[in-house]
């Protein structure tokens, strides 16, 4: 039994090129970690952005010896001033969505939140008018079944 086996010889500079290739791969690998690290560290600024816009209106509400969401008759106007609030922070957290900074999950959610809003009379008059036309329709799916009284 003779046996002949060649020997493959790889050169110097195929060497190189394969580590060179393999440090490029490694280097895409950590990139794209980065950037999923990046963009959750995003979301959660994003979140608690929300909360502090929330805690702020709370704290008004203390500062101003008025119970939060709890008006007599005579607070109604912080009530109203809370919609229009409302309106922009649901506008924002609308763009937040579209660029990929809030959870799925959550903006379903927020959209059953706005759709009950939208249909509180009071709410009628507030929304800005030059939203984006996929937001108004959450609006109007909202009105769809007429008004409601914001004493509901």
């Amino acid at each position: 039994m003779n046996m002949n086996i060649n020997r493959i010889q790889v050169s110097f500079d195929v060497w190189i090129q394969l580590l060179g290739m393999l440090g490029v791969l490694g280097g895409l690998v950590f990139v794209g970690l980065e950037m999923q690290q990046s963009q959750r560290i995003a979301l959660a600024a994003q979140h608690q952005a929300r909360s502090e816009m929330f805690m702020d209106q709370i704290n008004a509400h203390t500062e101003a010896g008025i119970t939060f969401r709890n008006y007599t008759a005579n607070e109604q106007y912080a009530n109203i001033n809370g919609f229009h609030a409302l309106s922009v922070i649901f506008e924002n957290d609308f763009i937040q969505y579209k660029l990929g900074l809030m959870d799925e999950d959550l903006w379903e959610k927020k959209k059953v939140v706005i759709k009950r809003l939208s249909g509180i009379c009071e709410m009628v008059e507030i929304w800005p008018e030059d939203l984006p036309q996929e937001f108004m329709d959450i609006v109007e799916e909202g009105r769809a079944s007429g008004c409601r009284p914001i004493a509901e």
